[in-house]
């Protein structure tokens, strides 16, 4: 950042205690003006640095985006992944088990149930057909 050159003010008041504006028993210190001087120079670094801080996070809100789709990769060992497969399946397969017991178990019960309908109504089928 480069620091903008010190404006120059000259004062109609001969040096000493300065005079401010209507208050007449108000003096001034004869440092005023590099005291507003390097108040300038602050005001002016303060305003560069914002510039430049919003330049840097003016895309803040892309960024962040592109920084959350980032994927990572684990690597483990294969160990690792056999230990936690083996983990996995005893915890899953008395589920997996039972579930495949009471797929059977039902449709056993639905099979049974279509041979019952099926006698039913086979004897219709038959009448209505010999009538046919």
């Amino acid at each position: 950042m480069s620091r903008p050159s010190r404006v120059t003010r000259e004062s109609i008041f001969n040096s000493g205690p300065q005079l401010h504006g209507h208050e007449l028993h108000a003096t001034c210190s004869p440092s005023l003006l590099e005291c507003v001087q390097h108040l300038e120079d602050i005001n002016a670094e303060t305003h560069d640095a914002q510039l430049l801080l919003r330049a840097g996070t003016s895309d803040l809100k892309r960024m962040s985006h592109v920084l959350s789709s980032q994927r990572v990769f684990v690597f483990v060992n294969e160990s690792t992944v056999r230990n936690y497969k083996a983990d996995l399946e005893e915890e899953i397969e008395p589920q997996v088990r039972e579930l495949i017991e009471r797929a059977k178990r039902g449709a056993k019960a639905l099979e049974k149930r279509h041979h019952a309908l099926k006698s039913k109504v086979c004897p219709y089928l038959l009448v209505t057909r010999e009538h046919s």
